[in-house]
Formats: structure tokens, sequence, C-alpha cells
């Protein structure tokens, strides 16, 4: 449970908010984009950092087992 909550703090409200829409609602880049009024390869860095900071905490939380 704390592994969690250590992996939801690490991500800004956009960062979550991008990811849900990309994944949980199927949304587009291109949609997204039009949401915060930037490019769809502005969305796709942000998914990519957002992704990597995930990748990041769950391979040091598996490091530790």
């Amino acid at each position: 449970e704390k592994e969690l909550i250590k992996l939801l703090n690490i991500l800004s409200k956009r960062d979550m908010e991008v990811l849900r829409l990309r994944f949980l609602q199927k949304t587009t880049q291109e949609e997204v984009g039009k949401i915060y009024k930037v490019t769809r390869e502005r969305v796709r860095q942000l998914e990519d950092r957002a992704l990597k900071k995930i990748r990041s905490v769950i391979y040091q939380l598996l490091k530790k087992k």
C-alpha cells in the first residue's frame, strides 16, 4: 500500500490525467492535446515522462525484494 501511494505521489496531476485519458478513456494523443492546448507531440512527451517515472518506482520496488 505504501508503494502505491509513493507511485501516485511521483506523478503530477497533469501526468495522471494524461495517463487516465490515454489508457482508461482511450483518448487519442491529438484529443488530449486539444484539451490541454498542446501538440500531439507534447502529449507523447508527457505520456512518456509519466510512464518512465512509474517504471522507475516499480524497478526500485522490485529491486528491494
